[in-house]
């Protein structure tokens, strides 16, 4: 739905690759954002409260609890603010990629490209790590929301570990199709992160 109200048809209304923010899809296309519905995972203690702020980005009035991941998935309620998923608003940043895309009616230049309904329907993979240089991936295969990393002994960056969600078993993935697909942790998991992402990843 985001997509095609956006004028370039951008999948997120993030800002950058690092970006975690997820205030662009409450109130106008998720209502349901406090206390503990839609975007927290049932397996964690994580909430969002009703506290609002500024968006230091584009103004906006937002939940401040939904600029970002909460810190963890059971602990002291301070570390339980925010949400459970992480956007993957861009694909291809792996420190050669960079384009210039639209945020909130400013020009931004940033690492990777921003996932939009147009690139993501046929995207030629770049990197030749797990032989995918030249493989032509669709929406199907390209990642958009997931369950979210989590602080803690031993975290590992976008990779299933003890800290996270539902721990190292693996992660539920949003695609840009719309379909929700378990992704089991290991090796298989960097495979298909790579296929989706693109950045030359070739391990945890």
């Amino acid at each position: 739905m985001f997509a095609h109200d956006d004028s370039h048809g951008y999948l997120s209304g993030t800002y950058s690759d690092v970006d975690d923010d997820l205030t662009w899809l409450y109130p106008d296309y998720i209502p349901a954002a406090i206390g503990r519905q839609v975007f927290i995972c049932p397996a964690t203690d994580d909430f969002i409260s009703t506290n609002t702020t500024v968006h230091p980005l584009n103004g906006r009035t937002v939940l401040a609890d939904m600029l970002l991941q909460a810190q963890k998935a059971h602990g002291r309620s301070n570390e339980l603010r925010g949400v459970s998923y992480e956007i993957y608003g861009f694909m291809n940043n792996d420190g050669v990629t960079a384009a210039s895309h639209w945020y909130f009616g400013k020009e931004v230049f940033s690492g990777g490209i921003k996932k939009s309904d147009q690139n993501t329907v046929s995207y030629t993979h770049k990197n030749s790590v797990f032989g995918l240089r030249g493989q032509v991936v669709g929406a199907t295969q390209i990642w958009l929301i997931v369950d979210g990393d989590r602080q803690g002994p031993g975290a590992i960056n976008n990779y299933p570990d003890r800290n996270d969600d539902h721990g190292a078993a693996g992660g539920n993935v949003l695609f840009c199709d719309s379909h929700v697909q378990w992704v089991k942790g290991g090796k298989n998991y960097v495979i298909d992160y790579e296929l989706s992402q693109d950045e030359a990843r070739s391990n945890p």
